[in-house]
């Protein structure tokens, strides 16, 4: 390995050409590098104008930045990249162009125990828990479960593969994040579509009341993923990282979750006073505070759907400790809680390709989908508390955001200087610049969240 330290541009073209064959012990064969530099017969290139803007116009240490390593096959290998160069020149190895390593070809080298990890550890040790504690949950809860799964990941190995066409755009979405430009998004077009409807077969012979409610939480799910869809459709063909503006997300979320709270207040308006006592006293209050839960926790999930496998993952655990919770008074709802199962199924089955590396990103069609159904959940039967523990993860990434943004803007008013409380938000962002890698985000999410789905199950005995 040879070190090439940067040399100063304002040295004279002989003293360069003597250095660069003192470091190449006489050996000049070494390729161009961009068009600012020759090294073997040294020469300034005729971009030097274009080379001085792209370096913010001091050149000063910028010309030789790596080291250059010469097999036995005469090749020349490159280590760091350098800014000036191309994608292309990066690549060339002696004249001819590797082929770049696509994340479909990085999953089939990476070690099978990898692989377990993070597309079928959750959904393991969830079919565990509800082997071994199957008293405190809805008989057929496992069943439910299963089936989602199974028909969800079978389904997604057709479905994937065709969905190229939607392909996500990344800019400045997180570190490194420009390696997964190209995978397709939109993934939750058909995952929550089966999760629903495998739900709505096991729960319907159940619902004996509540086919109102049930009909509504799934209208609700549904229509925050026309919306995300919209957004993902906007996303897609702009070819950008923006579609739908907030304020029209989050007005169409809210029109969303009114209409949904006052189809549960009248449905099931017994259950959630007897759970919300102070419900007759504070009719309106919970209509707005509730339509105003419904979109915060829609945008929530969304905020957290950053790092392959994350949304996904947590959802399917908060979702089966709503199972849990509707399984048993005062928030007993046998229709919903096999409808949380059938969600959950579908989350861990489409884990099998949003998993670390992702073939498919779940999108905004997803994530706001699976955060609107947690929170008409809660809301249509009254079980608030659990479902603020359960969902504990996704509202701390949404706070780490607000408390981004504020801290921003007051030391902005304040010093004149914005400044950040986190590296980058949501907060695994910043995890990820503290050089986290995502497979240790995703699995500490996990845990944390197992150990409150844990906390949810002793609460409910």
């Amino acid at each position: 390995m040879v070190g090439w330290r940067a040399e100063p541009v304002g040295r004279s073209l002989a003293a360069r050409g003597a250095r660069a064959k003192e470091l190449t012990g006489g050996d000049t064969g070494v390729p161009r590098l961009g068009n600012l530099v020759r090294v073997g017969k040294v020469g300034v290139g005729p971009d030097v104008a274009e080379a001085r803007r792209r370096g913010g116009g001091n050149l000063q240490g910028l010309v030789l930045c790596w080291g250059v390593h010469r097999a036995r096959n005469r090749s020349v290998r490159y280590g760091r990249a350098c800014p000036l160069l191309t994608s292309s020149q990066r690549k060339r190895d002696d004249g001819r162009i590797r082929p770049s390593v696509s994340r479909g070809d990085e999953a089939a080298r990476e070690p099978a125990y990898q692989r377990f990890l993070t597309k079928y550890f959750l959904t393991v040790v969830i079919i565990c828990g509800l082997s071994v504690c199957g008293s405190l949950f809805q008989a057929g809860t496992l069943q439910c479960f299963l089936v989602s799964w199974a028909v969800v990941a079978t389904f997604g190995r057709w479905a994937v593969p065709k969905m190229g066409g939607l392909k996500q755009s990344f800019q400045g979405d997180g570190p490194d994040h420009a390696t997964k430009e190209g995978t397709p998004t939109a993934g939750g077009i058909f995952f929550v579509p089966i999760g629903l409807a495998v739900g709505l077969a096991h729960a319907w012979p159940t619902a004996e009341g509540q086919k109102a409610l049930l009909l509504g939480v799934v209208l609700c799910t549904l229509c925050c993923g026309i919306i995300g869809a919209a957004d993902d459709y906007l996303i897609v063909t702009k070819e950008t990282n923006r579609g739908l503006s907030p304020r029209v997300k989050l007005l169409f979320q809210a029109i969303t979750g009114f209409a949904f709270c006052f189809l549960a207040y009248l449905s099931n308006y017994g259950q959630i006073r007897e759970a919300i006592p102070v419900l007759k006293e504070f009719r309106v209050l919970y209509l707005l505070s509730s339509s105003i839960l419904i979109a915060g926790e829609s945008n929530a999930v969304n905020l957290t759907d950053g790092v392959d496998g994350l949304a996904s993952g947590l959802f399917a655990i908060a979702a089966i400790g709503l199972a849990a919770t509707l399984s048993s008074p005062p928030h007993l709802s046998p229709s919903l809680a096999l409808l949380c199962a059938a969600m959950s199924g579908a989350c861990c089955g489409f884990l099998e390709h949003n998993g670390n590396p992702a073939k498919v990103f779940m999108g905004d069609t997803g994530s706001l989908a699976l955060g609107a159904f947690l929170a008409s959940v809660a809301v249509g039967t009254g079980c608030i508390l659990p479902f603020l523990l359960l969902t504990m993860v996704f509202n701390l990434e949404m706070l780490s955001v607000i408390l981004q943004v504020g801290y921003f803007k007051w030391t902005k008013a304040k010093c004149g200087v914005g400044r950040r409380f986190f590296k980058m938000a949501p907060f695994h962002h910043h995890l990820e610049r503290c050089s986290w890698s995502e497979r240790s985000i995703v699995l500490a999410f996990y845990a944390f969240a197992v150990s409150l789905l844990a906390g949810n199950l002793v609460l409910s005995v």
